[in-house]
């Protein structure tokens, strides 16, 4: 009789819930529709559209496509019309080389941002070349991360990463020279949420391996632009946004609309 009892105690709340005025809540789910209007790419044909891995695309203010070609280490940019413009980059660690370009942005400062294995560099494009303008150095450990290039409200890079001898990731805001602003970004326990870590050897060299819950909870982290970023517990719907002023905020629809990309 209990699942009977229950169902008739959830019909009694329904029925008072519409007999004082109150509206049931919308359930409506938003429905969107896509076409594509550009393809840039080919199976077999001329160099220029042939890509390995795409590390990342981004457009510029006149409507160009600027794509990372991982494993070439290049950039490639288009016109609006997908026709090859030119590239730039090629593997290399001096001014204006790349190595394994996996992220791109551009900047307050107008210069398109490539986040490398080790480094960022910073490129002017024109009509049909890339000017080298400087580079800077990762202050993190977690070198070759794929995570997204930001800025935070006063214009500094936000390299995202590990410190040395930590499993944390923390936001590096980085400033003139070599200051960098520190800040964490969630507690340990928090973002071990859902894996172990697990001591291994492989022949005679002592290992960690961090084995992840088949589909259990996961911490997850987000950045966009002017200091916007945002962390999440998965299995909590639920986002704490974080204000480029420090302060935060927590509601499950508050990345909306602030441009945070997950890394």
């Amino acid at each position: 009789m209990r699942p009977a009892i229950a169902v008739g105690i959830a019909l009694l709340a329904g029925l008072a819930a519409c007999g004082d005025g109150r509206s049931p809540p919308s359930r409506e789910v938003p429905v969107f529709e896509g076409s594509i209007d550009l393809e840039i790419g080919e199976i077999e044909g001329e160099d220029p559209y042939l890509f390995t891995t795409i590390g990342s695309v981004v457009a510029d203010d006149r409507g160009r496509l600027i794509v990372a070609d991982y494993q070439t280490h290049e950039v490639r940019v288009f016109e609006p019309d997908g026709r090859f413009a030119f590239r730039f980059g090629g593997q290399g660690e001096g001014p204006g080389e790349l190595t394994n370009p996996c992220c791109l942005t551009f900047g307050p400062d107008g210069l398109l941002w490539v986040r490398e294995s080790v480094r960022y560099s910073a490129f002017r494009l024109d009509d049909r070349r890339a000017e080298h303008v400087r580079g800077v150095r990762s202050v993190n450990a977690s070198f070759n991360l794929i995570a997204p290039v930001t800025f935070d409200a006063e214009g500094r890079l936000v390299d995202l990463g590990m410190a040395a001898g930590d499993t944390r990731f923390t936001r590096f805001h980085l400033g003139p020279g070599t200051a960098a602003d520190t800040v964490p970004m969630a507690t340990a326990e928090e973002q071990a949420t859902g894996f172990s870590p697990v001591d291994i050897m492989v022949g005679d060299q002592a290992a960690q391996f961090y084995l992840y819950q088949p589909f259990g909870p996961r911490w997850i982290h987000g950045h966009g632009p002017g200091g916007w970023w945002a962390t999440a517990i998965s299995s909590t719907y639920a986002v704490t946004l974080h204000h480029p002023d420090g302060s935060t905020s927590l509601d499950p629809r508050a990345a909306a609309g602030t441009g945070v990309e997950s890394g």
